[in-house]
């Protein structure tokens, strides 16, 4: 019997959830025979359910309270399967007395006429007991016995490295009868002396090939667990190639491998004279060093019986074989060509799953992940200082990051990080984790740890009535950086991109979008934090009530939001409670509802431009503020003019009222100039290059679009105005735009040529 349980920390209470028991096929069938009985759980407040259907659920005040409980419903199941079982050979004096005395000595005078018959019938040629034993081994080839009969279970042991003391061989077990019964067989079917209670068919002479364990592994710490258990490292050592006679067949017996030459210098003998009669021969082969890995291995064995007549059988398996490794870190690699069974984590010999490489970590150690899909559904617990990373910290490729990819391979969290300290987790794609209805979390759930969650893409996890789809923590201190956070969907919950809870959360340089949330915070929702710094982000294109929510309950604390470009939502784009919150240096524009929301809550704001966001066809910026704080402060409400939003392109042209506006006391990035400008992108000031028309560093649709602006007198001209003319033909026309185009569409040639750098302008 195994019980499933998983435990939830939620609001100060532990929810407990008991998914489903799972059954040994003994226990399955004494339940079914029993009518499908029920456990009585009322001792606990929880009533009575099907002993194969419990699946439910409570809420506890302390981890305490909830073990109790969860340790008493698994007595509760254990004692009524006892009570089962039980029943089956309890045959009590209530049914007996039913039975009629006629009927009794009936039934005693059969028995006794049946026993004698069969007594008479096979006398000095088997013992019942021996005919038992033989068809047992029949069943079950796995079985032999030892000198007074008694069946003794061949146990399945890994083949690994041979015991140094003793020389590889063949041992064999004669656990002979005396009795002659060797030469005897049982038919099929129970045909006694001529009499057949079934089949008449008499079972030729044969024999059964059976190979313990059929896949043979060793892993690299069998040596120092084989220490800590005790075990016998001799007999730890040896697969077991199990010949069962059958139908009197006596032998010879011939033994080959094929598939594996190193292994045939182990098989000794490879003739078998004659097989023990009514007994299992084992032969035990104990190689010292076989450093290789044998996928397809044939056991080949033929025997010939006393009419002539030739068998054969073969027997597959599997054999995975490696030195003892002495490996230890301090990096240990995971590859999709790696193996967690024979690698042993080093450079050539790599793990396949990054859990394998997790659990090796310890302390200042590093989990390298080749390239490749992963899919795994991975726990960090109580690890402290570790590294989790693919080749994006030696390459720096958003390539690598697109191409090494953690995807749940069932439902649940992809990544989990508890009570750990110090984690890294970097340069991951990591995608398709779903949150079960009544938890939180899908991508990332982290709860008492500080984890660093950097240069990843986080994507395409749900979560349908949670919170926290891509990103969620409870009690941490998560720095979230430089991360790509899109496509996370919570259908009726808060924060799909990221949701963090009594936590105090560093979210920098992030890019945020394509989010849904049913309720606020499709982008971002922080609940009750201690501090706050989220600085730097692209939040866009986010669905919901809101793309940002932050909640406070009253706490003072440093809540910084600033050089945030938050637009093109389809929402209000923030909603703020409590505080008080510094907003500082922010771009708010272009969103489907207000820019800045709030009841109730605090705020400080210095220098932001917020512009363009409407609410039911009016342009509402602010709600809630006592008044508009625009024109005061260094706030703004003016166009940005965004190189090319349409395309995720957020960066600032040149003529950007936004350049050099930010507040004059913060400091000034190294890539800008003489003031901090408002956003999320540093104006730099790019080298004039031919086709850049809006000055914005990139060459895409939004020089197209200020090209035809420009043909059509709706913007100025740029400076220089001869970065307009693309094709070099001294003229500033069409033609210049269908250059352009095909340019950027059909791999035609780039811009004639790039003009030399001149002097960076120091004017707007």
């Amino acid at each position: 019997m195994r019980l499933k349980v998983k435990k939830l920390l939620k609001g100060g209470e532990y929810i407990v959830f008991l998914e489903n028991v799972e059954f040994n096929s003994e226990e399955t069938k004494k339940i079914k025979k029993s009518g499908m009985p029920t456990v009585d759980l009322n001792s606990d407040g929880l009533g009575t359910h099907k002993l194969n259907q419990i699946d439910l659920s409570f809420k506890c005040q302390s981890a305490e309270e909830a073990e109790q409980i969860t340790d008493n419903i698994k007595q509760s199941i254990k004692d009524r399967l006892t009570d089962l079982l039980a029943q089956e050979h309890n045959f009590t004096a209530e049914k007996v007395v039913k039975i009629p005395m006629k009927k009794k000595v009936l039934a005693f005078g059969l028995a006794c006429a049946f026993v004698l018959l069969l007594f008479s019938a096979y006398k000095g040629v088997v013992s019942s007991q021996q005919i038992a034993t033989q068809e047992k081994q029949l069943s079950d080839p796995a079985l032999v016995t030892d000198e007074e009969g008694r069946i003794i279970h061949a146990d399945r042991v890994a083949f690994s490295e041979g015991n140094q003391d003793s020389q590889p061989g063949l041992v064999t077990n004669y656990e002979m009868n005396t009795d002659g019964a060797g030469k005897t067989y049982a038919p099929p079917g129970g045909t006694f002396g001529g009499t057949s209670f079934g089949s008449a068919t008499l079972v030729k002479p044969d024999f059964t090939i059976t190979v313990v364990p059929e896949t043979l592994v060793r892993y690299s710490e069998w040596e120092s667990s084989m220490a800590r258990s005790g075990g016998d490292k001799a007999n730890s050592n040896h697969f077991k190639l199990i010949l069962t006679p059958l139908g009197g067949f006596e032998g010879p017996v011939t033994l080959g491998v094929s598939g594996c030459s190193m292994l045939k210098r182990y098989l000794y003998p490879t003739q078998i004279e004659k097989l023990p009669g009514s007994s299992t021969l084992l032969i035990f082969v104990s190689p010292k060093t076989l450093p290789q890995i044998c996928p397809g291995i044939t056991i080949i064995a033929r025997g010939k019986t006393p009419q002539g007549d030739l068998i054969t059988h073969e027997k597959e398996l599997a054999l995975a074989i490696r030195q003892k490794s002495s490996y230890r870190g301090p990096v240990w690699y995971v590859s999709t060509q790696g193996s967690d069974l024979s690698g042993d984590g080093g450079w050539g010999s790599p793990f396949r799953t990054i859990q394998r490489g997790i659990n090796c970590a310890k302390a200042g150690d590093s989990v390298l992940v080749e390239r490749g899909l992963y899919k795994e559904n991975i726990d960090i617990m109580n690890k402290d200082k570790i590294l989790v990373a693919s080749h994006f910290i030696f390459d720096q490729e958003e390539s690598t990051i697109k191409s090494t990819i953690i995807e749940a391979q069932h439902a649940g969290w992809v990544v989990t990080v508890g009570r750990s300290e110090q984690v890294t987790l970097r340069g991951f794609t990591i995608q398709k984790g779903r949150g079960d209805n009544v938890s939180y979390g899908g991508g990332i759930y982290c709860y008492n740890s500080s984890l660093n969650i950097l240069d990843n893409l986080v994507t395409n996890n749900e979560n349908h009535s949670g919170y926290g789809a891509g990103v969620y923590c409870y009690e941490s201190k998560p720095k979230i950086l430089r991360n790509q956070i899109t496509e996370n969907h919570n259908y009726d919950g808060h924060g799909a991109g990221i949701y963090c809870f009594n936590s105090d959360p560093d979210i920098q340089h992030n890019t945020i979008c394509g989010n849904y949330a049913g309720g606020g915070g499709s982008g971002i929702h922080l609940l009750n934090p201690n501090s706050v710094k989220l600085i730097r982000n692209v939040i866009h294109n986010d669905s919901g009530a809101s793309a940002v929510v932050l909640y406070d309950h009253g706490i003072a604390g440093d809540f910084q939001v600033a050089n945030n470009t938050i637009s093109y939502n389809q929402a209000d784009a923030v909603r703020y409670f409590g505080g008080p919150w510094s907003f500082e240096n922010n771009i708010i524009t272009h969103n489907q509802g207000y820019g800045l929301f709030t009841f109730e809550g605090a705020a400080y704001l210095f220098h932001n431009n917020v512009w363009g966001n409407v609410c039911e066809n009016d342009t509402m910026n602010y709600y809630g503020l006592a008044e508009n704080p625009t024109e005061n402060n260094g706030n703004i409400s003016k166009d940005p003019c965004f190189g090319n939003p349409a395309h995720g392109n957020f960066h600032l042209c040149l003529s950007s009222p936004c350049i050099d506006s930010g507040d004059p006391k913060d400091p000034v990035p190294p890539d800008g100039r003489s003031r901090i400008d408002m956003g999320a992108f540093e104006y730099t000031y790019p080298d004039i290059i031919a086709g850049d028309m809006n000055r914005d560093g990139f060459i895409d649709y939004g020089d197209i679009n200020y090209l035809v602006n420009f043909l059509s007198g709706n913007v100025s001209a740029p400076d220089p105005l001869y970065i307009c003319d693309v094709n070099c033909d001294d003229e500033i026309n069409i033609h210049d735009l269908s250059y352009l185009y095909k340019f950027l569409y059909y791999y035609a040639p780039k811009p004639c040529a790039d003009y030399e750098p001149k002097d960076r302008l120091t004017e707007k």
